[in-house]
């Protein structure tokens, strides 16, 4: 049977379609932004080990930023290129994960956001391949932004709403603009709110709504029914770092990497997804990366037999090199990697993506010892891909 794509699947798989003449123009909106002068803010700590390892791969330089990617970022642009320590306005501070930089506000806004790369696009605002993140504008007091450069396209205004899962910030045409505010002050309604409420994008990505009339209505939750079908991925910054890479090799799965992601989070990824869609028919488990000593080997016995026996599980084994890792967290990560063998060894219709193997003979894909180089990425996602194919025959 072939997978069953979901409302958030179709979406995702309407909007890769519909966007690439967008993502052209995307492309042509990043390297046409302005940059201004601006005195720069150094970066004077010294970072984690994990950065410094990077930074002693990488350089101080990201050369394969143009200067307008750079200021979107808020990143200070030089001589030699995109700066990965340095912002561009005085106060702002760099975040220094290797091949994620961007800069922070003095008041922790952000200058880019992990959104999955098709929303983003369908959200009419850049994505930057480099850094894997999603242009976002780090000026949070005014609701809306008009001709902003965080917009793509003829959706120029920049709408301020949340930048939360589902209640992302967007981009609209200017006519779409001044509906939306005619609607907020007829209704009495704050802005973001009617803008959240009158977006299809973001009504696709909340569970048990419908967008009806112009509007995303909450309908009733009722248990979801049917055979299990497509695939649900659920990972940490690899999975995220990776997600253009394995959506196009697989655009029907739901890709639900988030950075930072800790391993307790797995039964609550899975029991979410399974409250608002019938069981997948392939679990794809890509979380252990970032480790915590109360997670055991039952646990995640105990997160598989959440969806049928006879669904399909695909670990992920997570790595971390001995280099630019705390000792302890590298070993309860090669845990992880045994338990997960064993499970697949134990548990019918139960595989492997051996990652952990692959970055052990192949430490080049690594940038810094637990995160991919962009050429990684590829590699990750063929990886799972493979996998995945290698288990529809177990």
């Amino acid at each position: 049977m072939s997978p069953r794509p979901t409302a958030l699947h179709a979406a995702l798989r309407s909007a890769v379609l519909a966007l690439v003449a967008a993502a052209v123009t995307m492309l042509v909106v990043v390297a046409g932004v302005t940059t201004q002068a601006a005195t720069v803010q150094a970066y004077t700590g010294t970072g984690t080990e994990q950065e410094r390892v990077a930074r002693a791969t990488l350089g101080d330089v990201d050369e394969r930023l143009g200067a307008r990617a750079c200021a979107l970022l808020g990143r200070a642009f030089t001589d030699q290129g995109c700066s990965r320590t340095t912002c561009a306005r005085p106060g702002d501070k760099p975040r220094l994960n290797a091949n994620a930089e961007m800069c922070l506000t003095p008041s922790g806004a952000s200058y880019g956001r992990a959104i999955d790369f098709r929303v983003c696009r369908a959200l009419h605002r850049p994505w930057i391949a480099e850094v894997n993140l999603c242009i976002s504008n780090p000026a949070r007091a005014s609701v809306v932004v008009p001709m902003a450069r965080q917009c793509v396209g003829a959706a120029e205004d920049y709408v301020v709403i949340r930048e939360r899962q589902a209640r992302w910030d967007e981009c609209v045409t200017p006519a779409r603009r001044r509906q939306l505010e005619r609607i907020a002050d007829e209704s009495g309604t704050p802005l973001r709110v009617v803008a959240a409420q009158r977006s299809r994008t973001l009504c696709a990505l909340r569970a048990h709504t419908s967008y009806d009339d112009g509007v995303c209505r909450t309908v009733r939750a009722t248990p979801p029914e049917g055979e299990p079908a497509g695939t649900l991925l659920v990972g940490d910054s690899l999975s995220w770092r990776a997600t253009d890479e394995l959506a196009r090799l697989r655009p029907r799965w739901t890709l639900d990497g988030v950075p930072g992601r800790r391993v307790t989070q797995l039964k609550v990824r899975i029991r979410d997804y399974l409250a608002a869609h019938v069981a997948p028919s392939t679990l794809v488990v890509a979380l252990g990366t970032n480790t915590t000593t109360s997670w055991t080997q039952q646990d995640y016995v105990d997160a598989t037999a959440l969806v049928p026996e006879a669904t399909r599980v695909l670990f992920v084994t997570p790595f971390r090199a001995e280099v630019g890792n705390d000792p302890a967290s590298v070993r309860r990560v090669d845990s992880y990697d045994g338990w997960m063998r064993e499970i697949a060894a134990s548990r019918p219709h139960t595989c492997l993506a051996d990652w952990h193997g692959l970055a052990q003979e192949q430490p080049d894909v690594l940038v810094d010892g637990t995160h991919q180089t962009p050429e990684g990425e590829g590699v990750w996602a063929q990886l799972v891909s493979d996998g995945w194919d290698a288990c529809q025959a177990v």
